[in-house]
């Protein structure tokens, strides 16, 4: 046992960046200290709540094992007593308590979101980033499993503790450039500078010439310098991680007295570390590092430090046990007045004491505009189940629980025992009388035959039988009491679990019933949701402020596919903020299938488009590959729009297999949301717009003009045929034009000069047309529709300084600031992506005027046909009206 001293005249606050060594190792000693009393009193309490929880009910404290008989939390089996043995049943009904208040509280699985206070697209795309690398550092550190073990700590210890850090481990390392200095005249490269011996370098050792600093190539910093040395070495990679610390090795301040989960500024964690674990970050230590007894480190395990293997343990058959391990103390202290960096202090061993690390515990990023930005190393979070006025350490379930779970094991016991002893029937017989049997009499069915001789002081004394007795019913009714006031302390509502309650059917009363149980615990959901998006948070800036070389994320498609990206620092663009995904406490499923129900029923709802049947399944948690053709369309346009606002990547209209309608519909819909009103107005489409009205004129004549050249032609000849082709065609029309101006001479004179002769004049024949000009249009509608644009852009604009798009463009980039070519290439996409959805629709238009043809018994209108006027934009009706 490890002695502990205390000096009353030594004052012991947290130790500076400058403080010795024996100063460090004393703060630790008198920080750490296990046989506190007031510590001992919860984790005493916690203890027993985990052995409840296991099942281990008969229990007791262990006074022998525990320090001068009160420091500890030792537990043991429950003595037996020569008066009095009892059977030890357990009805275990904690755990099932247990298990329901978890599945209440971690159904939601809160997911974070990185949300962007600023219309900026480019710190918009960041938040998308960093959102896509948050989630995917979390999904490899094994989020849900240690989301569900805070949960788990909150609930059964009344305090779960969470740990958020950046992890230097040497497991996984980068080859970095050092600082090197290079000799502006001869190149020459030094890997410092300083030589080996320590002697600064002031000139260049080859030539004399001067040196500066060297941004060594990655092929560069593979070399040696002039000395022989590396240009480049291994640096651990590094990465984020999260701990979820148990409350036997946190000790927060001041005890915890005073003290909450949100006003804590020190910290102090005990682990239990492997020598493999310290070697892959602190290997400069690990040769004098040695691990310490194994019965020593399990003598203060809350289930290890029982008696029972604490006393037995054995070298050498209780190997395999905390081999090779030390016990490592971490201590933080957030940025204050005394220590305006804050502090990090990390301690190896017990008894050897080496201090690993001694800095402090923020780091700083400085930013392109000269602002600086900081983030903890570590920082330590928690949530209580229930707060404990004036205590860090919260109330966990158990705690009401114990006292009738006791009770009920108490009467199991009895009952158990009194059907022992009286639950088969006894003969209660005179001293003197005698007794044979049983004997069993087959011969008039079953059943046994005891044969008595009569007691010669009582003849007439019979044998009575007494027995078949077991507890009165009012202990059954004291029983079911005990559970029922259980199921009243922690119970959840029917509808937290997905169950409609008996008698209650209309959405209001659901409603009002989700309410209450969501009331009911917001506390304890306010806290674990303040924690989880603290360390989301903190896990995201670490990356933001440590992840100087690009590195790779998984991000999930829409369509649920995979896709690996590559980021870095300036991806992220300071975008730490995050939130959880608002999503309802109770399961209000049950709430949204009957209001989907009821305002179906009342035809409150269009299900006419495939877009609202698809979100009628979801609001009635159906499942929607029924409609497997609509809904792959759906998704792909949804896609399509993903695609062009993260990456700008404009979709190709495929006639053969798009459906034109739910595109138009889906894509349309989108343009009318904020986003993309907000994409519409940076690019200019209001001041676009008025100079293309009347567009759908225009491609009607063009598309007559194409059709005409097409048929002429035979199709869309190679450019030198067609040349070749009009050559030919406008020679046989120039003849033709001769010989129609002959003819027409000849009848003008035989109609003579009064024109009496009107014959004459009516057989003239019709002038011959003009071959049409070798002059096609792009297949693609939306590339006809984009061409147009662009023509009547420049047509209106011929005037001005500067025509057609690059003008309109630089007149926006005066009034926003902004680089007129960025501007202009952001007009572009946004046009050729508003061409594609107007070709859905002229797609859609046609189709219904084919169809209406159809049905009317005429043709189909040609290619050339003129187009109608535009539909309705989503949101309109045929008037036009929203």
């Amino acid at each position: 046992m490890t002695d502990i001293v205390y000096n009353p005249d030594k004052l012991y606050r947290f130790p500076t960046l400058d403080a010795d060594d024996d100063y460090i190792i004393s703060f630790r000693d008198r920080y750490f200290q296990q046989y506190s009393s007031y510590r001992n009193k919860h984790l005493t309490r916690l203890a027993l709540s985990m052995y409840y929880e296991l099942g281990r009910q008969w229990i007791e404290r262990d006074w022998e094992q525990t320090f001068e008989a009160l420091r500890g939390f030792a537990f043991r089996e429950m003595q037996s007593t020569a008066q009095v043995e009892l059977p030890r049943p357990v009805t275990n009904r904690i755990a099932p308590a247990i298990d329901i208040e978890f599945a209440t509280l971690s159904k939601r699985q809160w997911k974070p979101k990185v949300v962007s206070n600023t219309r900026d697209p480019r710190l918009q795309a960041a938040a998308k980033v960093a959102d896509d690398v948050l989630n995917d550092r979390l999904a490899k550190l094994d989020w849900p499993d240690k989301r569900d073990k805070f949960i788990k700590n909150v609930i059964l210890f009344g305090t779960g503790i969470m740990k958020s850090y950046w992890d230097d481990s040497w497991s996984d390392t980068t080859w970095v450039a050092t600082n090197a200095a290079r000799c502006q005249a001869c190149g020459a490269l030094y890997s410092s500078d300083k030589a080996p011996d320590g002697t600064p370098i002031m000139a260049c050792l080859v030539c004399g010439g001067p040196l500066t600093q060297a941004n060594l190539t990655e092929e560069e910093s593979l070399g040696q310098d002039f000395f022989g040395l590396d240009l480049g070495t291994n640096v651990p990679k590094g990465g984020t991680d999260l701990d979820i610390l148990s409350p036997f090795e946190y000790y927060p301040e001041n005890g915890g007295v005073n003290k909450t989960t949100y006003n804590t500024k020190m910290h102090g964690v005990e682990k239990i570390r492997s020598l493999d674990w310290i070697e892959e970050r602190f290997p400069h230590l690990i040769d004098e590092v040695q691990p310490e007894s194994p019965e020593e480190i399990m003598r203060n395990h809350p289930l290890l430090g029982e008696r029972d293997l604490v006393s037995r343990w054995d070298y050498g058959f209780d190997a395999g046990i905390y081999d090779h391990h030390v016990r490592v103390y971490e201590l933080y202290h957030d940025p204050c007045y005394r220590h305006p960096d804050g502090r990090l202090l990390t301690i190896i061993g017990r008894k050897q004491s080496l201090i690993a690390e001694n800095t402090g515990l923020m780091q700083h990023l400085e930013l392109e505009n000269g602002e600086k930005a900081s983030v903890p190393k570590v920082m330590i979070t928690a949530a209580v189940w229930k707060e404990r006025e004036g205590e860090f350490w919260g109330k966990s379930l158990p705690d009401d629980l114990i006292s009738p779970q006791n009770r009920i094991n108490g009467m199991d016991a009895q009952t158990i025992e009194a059907r022992e002893r009286m639950g088969s029937p006894n003969l209660l017989i005179p001293d003197d009388a005698d007794i044979e049997g049983p004997e069993l009499n087959a011969a008039y069915g079953l059943g046994k035959m005891f044969r008595y001789h009569i007691s010669p002081l009582n003849p007439g004394a019979k044998p009575e039988v007494f027995g078949s007795i077991l507890m009165p019913s009012g202990v059954y009714q004291e029983r079911q009491a005990c559970i029922d006031d259980m199921t009243a302390i922690v119970g959840p509502a029917d509808i937290e679990i997905g169950e409609a309650p008996r008698n209650v059917t209309t959405t209001s009363g659901l409603q009002i019933l989700g309410e209450q149980a969501e009331r009911k615990r917001a506390t304890r959901e306010r806290g674990i949701t303040t924690s989880l998006e603290r360390v989301w948070s903190h896990q995201l800036k670490l990356l933001w402020v440590n992840r100087v070389e690009p590195d790779t994320y998984e991000a999930a498609t829409p369509d649920g596919a995979w896709e690996v990206k590559q980021y870095d620092r300036e991806a992220i663009g300071g975008q730490t903020k995050v939130k959880v995904e608002k999503q309802a406490y109770v399961d209000h499923s049950v709430i949204q299938r009957e209001a989907t129900r009821e305002a179906m029923v009342d035809q409150l709802y269009d299900i006419s488009s495939p877009l609202a049947r698809k979100r009628i399944l979801e609001n009635m948690g159906l499942p929607t590959d029924v409609n497997e053709d609509s809904n792959l369309q759906i998704d792909k346009a949804k896609q399509q729009w993903i695609d062009f606002v993260d990456e700008g990547k404009i979709p190709v209209i495929d006639s053969s297999i798009d459906n034109p309608q739910i595109r138009f519909a889906t894509l349309g819909t989108q343009l009318l949301q904020d986003e993309g009103r907000q994409m519409a107005e940076a690019a200019g489409w209001p001041e676009i717009l008025p100079l293309i009205a009347g567009w759908e004129e225009d491609l009607a004549r063009l598309e007559e003009v194409d059709r005409r050249a097409r048929d002429f032609y035979g199709g869309e000849p190679p450019p030198d045929q067609a040349q070749e082709l009009y050559a030919k065609a406008m020679a046989d029309y120039e003849q033709q034009m001769q010989q129609w101006e002959l003819a027409k001479e000849l009848a003008l004179q035989d109609a003579g000069p009064q024109g009496q002769n009107p014959q004459a004049i009516s057989a003239i024949p019709p002038p011959p047309q003009e071959p049409p000009a070798p002059i096609f249009l792009p297949r693609q509608v939306e590339l006809k529709i984009f061409g147009i644009w662009n023509q009547m852009i420049d047509k209106k604009t011929g005037q001005t300084p500067t025509p057609g798009l690059a003008g309109i463009a630089a007149m926006k980039a005066e009034q926003t600031q902004e680089n007129p070519q960025a501007v202009a290439q952001r007009m572009e996409r946004f046009l050729r992506f508003r061409s594609v959805v107007e070709g859905y629709r002229i797609l859609v238009q046609k189709k219904q005027k084919e169809e209406m043809m159809a049905a009317q018994g005429g043709p189909p209108p040609g290619p050339g046909a003129p187009a109608s006027g535009p539909g309705p934009a989503p949101g309109q009706d045929e008037g036009g009206a929203a």
